[in-house]
């Protein structure tokens, strides 16, 4: 707010509202859980993932991958760093098109190296099986 070129007065009032906004969202609940109260819960769930009667994975598309990682847990988020030009934007957009596709999935794709155009041709080359020769950021 203070990079809006308010007043002082307005960023004041405008900071102590969002303090109050954030007061109503308590609930007088702990945010915090004894791990002796959560134990008999994750051992009960990692019961069930032994015996396979709980799949709550989301798969990346690739078999190896999912095997090193134990797949994709929902509700979590992942980071692909590398060197540039490494393929991690399409490693990245591979997996989200599979998760939406295929597992019937939500996933959000944020890139800082292409724009939406970009990563949209990808996507539909990719789920058309289509090579995209010639195409470049700069092309889009």
């Amino acid at each position: 707010m203070a990079g809006d070129d308010k007043p002082v007065a307005q960023i004041i009032a405008n900071a102590q509202q969002a303090m109050a906004d954030l007061r109503d969202l308590d609930d007088g609940r702990p945010d915090y859980r004894r791990m002796s109260e959560v134990a008999g819960e994750v051992v009960e769930d990692m019961q069930e993932e032994l015996d396979g009667r709980k799949v709550d994975r989301l798969s990346t598309g690739l078999p190896d991958l999912d095997q090193l990682m134990g797949g994709l847990r929902q509700k979590s988020m992942i980071v692909i760093a590398g060197r540039p030009g490494s393929g991690k934007t399409t490693l990245g957009l591979q997996i989200a098109q599979h998760i939406a596709v295929r597992d019937r999935g939500v996933a959000a794709v944020f890139s800082l190296e292409m724009g939406d155009q970009e990563l949209t041709r990808r996507s539909i080359a990719s789920l058309g099986g289509v090579d995209l020769p010639g195409w470049s950021a700069s092309n889009s």
